[in-house]
């Protein structure tokens, strides 16, 4: 039976609205409905890095409270405060750090030194501070060290593994490196005679009140020497996305344009050489 005008007209408009409907939903063409209201965190920005350091007072040490702190630390914790971003620190030794930051994806680890033979191993943000390498022996050594060259005939230069400090040794040809796992290892063979030098770093600093293991080491005397100066970077994985990268050094160059930088840098000051009982 044939329906009445009045009918087929609401019959047609829910037609049409149900097909502008299924426009809009996108159920028409088989578009999928985009959810505006969840972030993607899967993008570039968004993803979580693991940041690696290593055992280097001032610059990286746990303190009294079991907490990564330092001065490199500080800064890249105040680069994440005012990106909003929380990433993990990992305490490693410097080969380990190093070796998964080379081949995972989402890693960095700082206060890296940038070198020739590094500059296209990583993506760099920095320079976050810096040190100057310095050659260490035990006080009684009579030996009289003039010049690099006369180092090159004596016992065992005890130097941190894949360390910038490693390489430049390397660099120089020296004969007589003994590669160890991290500057208290080194610090450890000078006691024992297994090394007579450590090739460190001027700012040897306190790491905390409780180290009582370094107790009963012999002072130690610095060479006077001339020696490079370095400046220390966050070395992120290659893979690290370009805006990631530019991004943290625009925040880095925030925090030394308002005065920031200098502050924690002054916090820091001077080296108090109690780590290991070392003189001039």
């Amino acid at each position: 039976m044939e329906g009445k005008p009045s009918d087929r007209i609401l019959l047609s408009l829910a037609a049409l609205i149900f097909i502008l409907f299924m426009a809009v939903s996108g159920c028409l063409n088989g578009a999928p409905k985009q959810n505006l209201d969840v972030q993607d965190n899967n993008t570039p920005l968004f993803q979580p890095i693991i940041m690696y350091t290593e055992e280097q007072p001032p610059f990286n040490y746990i303190n009294d409270e079991g907490r990564v702190s330092g001065r490199s630390t500080e800064v890249v914790r105040e680069i994440m405060k005012r990106l909003g971003e929380d990433h993990s620190i990992h305490m490693v030794s410097w080969a380990d750090g190093y070796r998964d930051v080379l081949t995972e994806p989402n890693t960095a680890i700082y206060s890296i030194i940038m070198t020739h033979e590094r500059d296209q191993m990583f993506r760099w943000v920095g320079p976050i501070a810096e040190l100057e390498y310095a050659f260490f022996t035990c006080s009684d050594n009579p030996a009289a060290i003039r010049t690099i060259d006369d180092l090159r005939t004596r016992g065992d230069i005890a130097v941190v593994r894949d360390d910038a400090r490693e390489l430049y040794l390397h660099a120089l040809h020296m004969p007589n490196v003994l590669p160890l796992e991290d500057d208290e290892a080194c610090i450890k063979a000078l006691s024992s005679g297994k090394a007579e030098f450590w090739l460190g770093t001027k700012e040897i600093y306190t790491q905390n009140a409780k180290r009582t293991i370094w107790e009963h080491v012999p002072e130690l005397r610095r060479i006077d020497l001339p020696m490079l100066s370095h400046r220390l970077y966050i070395g992120f994985n290659r893979k690290t996305p370009e805006p990631v990268i530019n991004t943290w050094q625009q925040t880095l160059d925030e925090i030394k344009a308002d005065g920031t930088y200098d502050l924690i840098q002054n916090r820091y000051m001077p080296y108090i050489c109690s780590w290991v009982r070392c003189t001039p």
